[in-house]
């Protein structure tokens, strides 16, 4: 069996596209980390190597990659609106008598409070 250079693969992965393999593998990569920490979903990464003879030239080959990720995506949050029969939406049920009520002021007033001990409110 022939002795394999255990950095060869390495090596080809650091030279390939003048390292933007690597860039572009770490960025999908923290973006996988992220995602799967804020949503606590499973996802993953794939690097698909192709590798082809070129048509001329003996012995060349051409080396393409594909950098392929399942990144768990945090749901956008929803809303829930009633629709109307003119085609509008709106936030308050159609169908559902308004109470009249209004809003006022939660604007705090002052209150002042008084205490009488039962020794003094007896004398």
């Amino acid at each position: 069996m022939e002795t394999v250079d255990p950095n060869l693969f390495l090596s080809i992965l650091q030279r390939h596209r003048n390292g933007g393999l690597l860039v572009d593998s770490s960025a999908a990569f923290s973006e996988l980390i992220q995602g799967v920490r804020l949503t606590g979903k499973p996802g993953s990464l794939t690097l698909k190597l192709t590798l082809q003879p070129a048509a001329k030239g003996q012995g060349l080959v051409i080396l393409k990659d594909d950098i392929g990720d399942k990144i768990p995506k945090v749901e956008a949050e929803q809303s829930v609106w009633f629709a109307t029969e003119d085609g509008r939406l709106q936030k308050d049920d159609p169908r559902q008598q308004r109470l009249g009520l209004t809003v006022h002021s939660s604007t705090p007033t002052s209150v002042t409070l008084t205490t009488t001990t039962p020794n003094a409110a007896a004398s």
